[in-house]
């Protein structure tokens, strides 16, 4: 490397050495910090020519969360189908270790320093290898800790069908909890708080009514609709769950302010109005910024714009 940057002449030239010591029937997990811009480039330009069907994109954990949230939703490895629990932080971790030279190496010549950045190479290598049992050895306790708990979640989900909703209710959850807005201090925080009740208090009403739809749809023998009616119940005792963890959650007055909703059948009339209201205006503007979006990534491909601001990143 002779000039500083993300140059991507330097990941073309580094790729087309690498492939060339492996077999033809490999898949290559590609992570790197930009591999989001990597791979629109390599589409838009035909790079990796010959061996792009090959390459598996994904950006390192530690960057991913610096880049947009469509592109974390696409190459996040954690997202990404064979990546597993790797960060592609690994180089991060090398050029920790050899930090301490920093000083050294600032006043030391050019020939000096690369024999001392060869040496620690060597070094490093070699004891990566001495310790490579102990190394496997602490990778499979993890990966088998990580078995267990999802095997455990998965079990306590119960019935097919049951896993797919806990899945789908976790999937939700996530971009739930990535997509909402730091929180701010505001003198309405007890009505909002109970908006919120009442919005979750809808959402188990809308359970209970799927749970009943199953139930009475439900035909002896048939394991579908078991599994449905398995889902649709788990579905309605974790809008429970919700719902009583937010009313415990309440101050005094806001639970004195809920109570009387809940006691008057015409503010619980306008109340639940207002949030119905609410989330269908939540809906149509989240449906306005994703169609944003792709209108704007369209026009930026038929514009020979590059379509890697898809992946800009918001630092």
């Amino acid at each position: 490397m002779t000039s500083a940057g993300e140059k991507q002449y330097y990941v073309v030239a580094l790729m087309d050495s690498f492939i060339a010591h492996l077999p033809l029937s490999w898949t290559i997990g590609f992570m790197y910090d930009i591999a989001c811009q990597i791979h629109a480039s390599a589409v838009k330009h035909n790079i990796f020519e010959g061996y792009l069907h090959r390459l598996r994109f994904a950006v390192s954990v530690f960057h991913a969360y610096g880049h947009d949230w469509p592109c974390q939703l696409v190459y996040h490895p954690r997202k990404r189908v064979g990546f597993g629990l790797t960060d592609g932080e690994g180089c991060e971790r090398f050029w920790y270790s050899i930090s301490r030279l920093i000083p050294y190496l600032r006043v030391a010549g050019f020939h000096l320093r690369q024999y001392t950045l060869n040496s620690q190479f060597d070094h490093a290598t070699a004891v990566s290898l001495e310790n490579a049992a102990s190394w496997l050895a602490r990778k499979r306790a993890l990966v088998s800790a990580k078995r267990r708990e999802a095997r455990g979640e998965l079990e306590a989900c119960g019935a097919v069908g049951k896993r797919h909703t806990f899945l789908r209710e976790q999937w939700s959850a996530q971009i739930a909890h990535q997509t909402q807005e730091a929180p701010r201090q505001s003198r309405t925080r007890g009505r909002t708080e109970v908006e919120l009740a009442i919005d979750l208090r809808l959402s188990v009403d809308d359970a209970r009514k799927g749970m009943e739809r199953a139930k009475s749809r439900r035909s002896p023998g048939n394991l579908e609709s078991r599994a449905e009616v398995d889902a649709a119940t788990a579905t309605h005792k974790l809008a429970v769950k919700k719902y009583n963890r937010k009313v415990r959650q309440l101050g005094v007055d806001s639970s004195t302010q809920l109570n009387t909703l809940l006691h008057n059948k015409t503010l619980l009339c306008r109340a639940n109005a207002l949030a119905l209201l609410r989330r269908a205006q939540t809906a149509i503007l989240r449906r306005k910024l994703e169609l944003e979006r792709v209108s704007h990534l369209q026009g930026s491909k038929n514009g020979g714009q590059s379509s890697a601001r898809l992946a800009t990143r918001t630092y």
